[in-house]
């Protein structure tokens, strides 16, 4: 690809292309419809009627899951019947989430399709083209400008139709086409392999803490039965306090300060403010657990800091494994749930996480569970990389292939 300067071209560009763009508002270049919602006083069915019916929520990834598609009953159908999308058309989401854009699947062809999203149908552009134009900052800006000032945000049919969109030959379309389409695939490739990833490390942890798997020593001999112990007796456990507001500071004077789910990102800690006043503490490699809502959720302290009063850490004893501790508490992370109090601000209490049943496996055992689980945590790291990676890359060249 080559880097170009000229009027109404893209930045990016493949060499044997060259001249100028032309442009044109979405209107010229395909007409744009919208769906339709059921009649007052009638609801979708779970059964197959024969009569999909897709909703914004139902969009995902560019295309539609059909895990949940609900369908229009037999004697509605009529009524609605114009309204619905084919496999040739692009979707736009025009209500609530704004500017979600996709093709459907063929299996849904025809289906009936929701008033909060409109369609651009009878498309004279390649429509793989047009539909990674969309994908590009051009409509995010168009949405931040245009969209109305309702309690539910809406873009119209006709500020989309006053769009503008700059296209060049057809072969120089399918080329963008196809070369956008195939960073998208190996996007795609690595969601999958990641989320297969956390589904097998989500059921080998079940059968590791419920011991239906179990671990060999060095000489193929199985380890000592697991006994269970309280979390106090595996780990110091410190619940945080919240200094007063006015130590507050953004110019390192004291500690970085972790107050809650909010200064977490990733699994690790990521303090937003300083506190000059230092109420309880954290040491790097501490496991941080949330205490307010989300309850239960856990991270790793990357730094000795102050822990306010919606984080407690958690600290193995010399005779326990920190990293076996951490996966166990990630394993129960859905499961404080039961025991998380009040409707309104779920929080647990010092007594919750001190009394907490743990497993508590030979420190050798730990080691090999800890040591097998991380494994598939780097794994899934370097996926994760991967896909950041390449998603970054996509954003740059939407940036760059359009005008």
């Amino acid at each position: 690809m080559t880097q170009t300067q000229e009027h109404n071209v893209p930045a990016l560009r493949f060499p044997e292309f060259s001249g100028e763009w032309e442009s044109n508002t979405i209107a010229d270049v395909a007409e744009v419809k919208g769906g339709k919602r059921l009649p007052l006083g009638n609801s979708l069915s779970d059964i197959d009627t024969g009569f999909p019916y897709i909703t914004v929520s139902d969009f995902e990834n560019g295309s539609v899951s059909l895990e949940k598609i609900k369908f229009v009953p037999k004697s509605v159908q009529p009524s609605i019947a114009r309204y619905t999308i084919s496999s040739d058309d692009i979707y736009i989401s025009v209500a609530g989430t704004l500017g979600l854009v996709g093709i459907i699947p063929q299996k849904l062809g025809g289906a009936n399709l929701t008033e909060n999203a409109d369609k651009l149908t009878k498309i004279t552009l390649n429509r793989d083209f047009l539909l990674q134009f969309l994908k590009s900052e051009r409509l995010k800006k168009l949405i931040k400008s245009v969209q109305t000032n309702n309690a539910q945000p809406k873009l119209s049919i006709a500020a989309i139709k006053k769009m503008k969109v700059g296209f060049p030959d057809a072969p120089e379309q399918q080329k963008i086409a196809d070369f956008l389409s195939s960073v998208d695939s190996k996007i795609e490739q690595l969601s999958k392999k990641k989320a297969l990833l956390e589904q097998y490390k989500k059921g080998v942890m079940q059968k590791l803490f419920s011991r239906e798997l179990r671990f060999k020593d060095a000489n193929g001999n199985d380890f000592p039965e697991w006994v269970e112990k309280r979390l106090c007796k595996m780990a110091i456990i410190v619940m945080g306090t919240s200094p007063k507001s006015e130590s507050y500071n953004n110019h390192s004077e004291g500690l970085p300060l972790i107050q809650g789910n909010a200064d977490i990102r990733d699994r690790k800690s990521a303090p937003r403010v300083f506190t000059s006043v230092v109420t309880k503490e954290c040491l790097p490699a501490d496991i941080l657990l949330s205490v307010r809502a989300p309850v239960g959720e856990v991270s790793i302290s990357t730094r000795h800091a102050c822990i306010g009063r919606g984080i407690s850490a958690v600290r193995a004893t010399q005779s326990n494994v920190q990293e076996f501790l951490y996966q166990f508490l990630l394993w129960y992370e859905p499961r404080w749930r039961r025991i998380s109090q009040g409707s309104t601000f779920e929080s647990v209490n010092s007594d919750d996480i001190k009394q907490l049943k743990c497993p508590n496996p030979s420190q050798l055992e730990q080691q090999k569970i800890a040591d097998f689980l991380s494994s598939i945590d780097d794994k899934i790291d370097l996926i994760t990389t991967e896909l950041t990676q390449a998603q970054v890359f996509k954003k740059g060249l939407l940036q760059q292939m359009f005008v």
